[in-house]
């Protein structure tokens, strides 16, 4: 996230798009988080229950293509399991590939313990740099997630921070605790691209992982 984050009586409601594409994501009355830090960084905070908080760039028409995203978080719930499919990193609407399913915590079910992409849009995911399907107090320490698409493009609506798509659709699917950074590409990133990536969010955002 910028710097710079607007703010309306204390709540979260735009971050900006740093590329200069202008996909900014903004969030509804009712719908922002408020912020926090993380390892002294400020970033967006959705609290430690359940909750339909979102920050939402809308493009109908399923012509985005988030290829590679990356994503700085922390889970600050009490829950030793997802209560439900909170989402990290989604399309704004359930259309495209996967539904725009993106990057969801139980996917899977209830009782599987990990953060886990739709096979149709997300084909490989590393939380801290190891495959997924792990344990879950990992996510209750700062962590950085990745997720790419190697075969074919993307095409989804927009995207959503922090959230199972839309609202309506999703309710009560909000990630509980926080996001620092998002990162993402239209393309695929080379093995070498990928790890200055991860290094980058390890040393700048994560700061003491590893």
């Amino acid at each position: 996230f910028p710097v710079t984050i607007p703010l309306e009586s204390g709540f979260i409601s735009q971050v900006n798009d740093l590329s200069g594409n202008g996909y900014n994501a903004t969030a509804s009355s009712g719908s922002r988080p408020t912020t926090s830090t993380m390892n002294g960084l400020t970033c967006a905070n959705w609290g430690t229950a359940a909750n339909n908080l979102r920050l939402a760039y809308s493009s109908s028409g399923n012509n985005r293509n988030w290829r590679e995203v990356a994503v700085v978080a922390a889970w600050d719930g009490v829950q030793t399991s997802f209560p439900s499919y909170n989402g990290l990193f989604t399309g704004s609407a359930q259309a495209g590939t996967g539904g725009g399913i993106g990057l969801i915590g139980g996917l899977s079910g209830a009782n599987w313990y990990g953060i886990n992409g739709d096979d149709s849009w997300t084909e490989s995911v590393l939380l801290n740099n190891v495959s997924t399907n792990t344990a879950f107090n990992t996510i209750k320490s700062p962590f950085v997630v990745q997720f790419w698409r190697s075969s074919s493009a993307v095409a989804v609506d927009g995207y959503t921070i922090g959230q199972d798509r839309q609202i309506t659709f999703a309710g009560n699917r909000g990630w509980i605790g926080r996001i620092c950074e998002v990162v993402a590409y239209n393309a695929e990133l080379s093995s070498g691209d990928r790890t200055l990536l991860r290094n980058y969010l390890a040393l700048e955002v994560y700061r003491d992982w590893e």
